[in-house]
């Protein structure tokens, strides 16, 4: 049995055969999440708390509690905290090769 506190990330690699990682992450009004992209990863945001404005490449969306947003590899996108509240979600990230990598976007 693999029970474990999620803190401030858990790392599954070693345990899970695709999922990478569990986050849990709180933007604070106004934050946001800078464009990126995932060459190797798969993610999943669920919208635990909050309204946000998830852009994944040039579609945008309002999202919020309840919500679950699926982001596919090499999928430029961005989150951003639109609410006066804190904006909590949880990532789920399933790797889809043994790297890791990840690439902010030149803006």
């Amino acid at each position: 049995m693999f029970v474990e506190h999620i803190g401030n990330g858990l790392d599954l690699s070693g345990t899970a055969k695709s999922i990478s990682a569990i986050f849990e992450t709180s933007l604070e009004p106004g934050q946001e999440i800078h464009p990126h992209y995932h060459e190797d990863l798969e993610e999943i945001y669920y919208i635990l708390l909050g309204v946000g404005q998830i852009t994944i490449e040039n579609e945008q969306n309002e999202v919020l509690r309840g919500d679950v947003i699926y982001i596919p590899p090499l999928a430029l996108h961005s989150l951003h905290n639109i609410s006066n509240i804190p904006l909590r979600f949880v990532t789920v990230t399933a790797g889809i090769s043994s790297e890791r990598k990840t690439y902010n976007a030149q803006i």
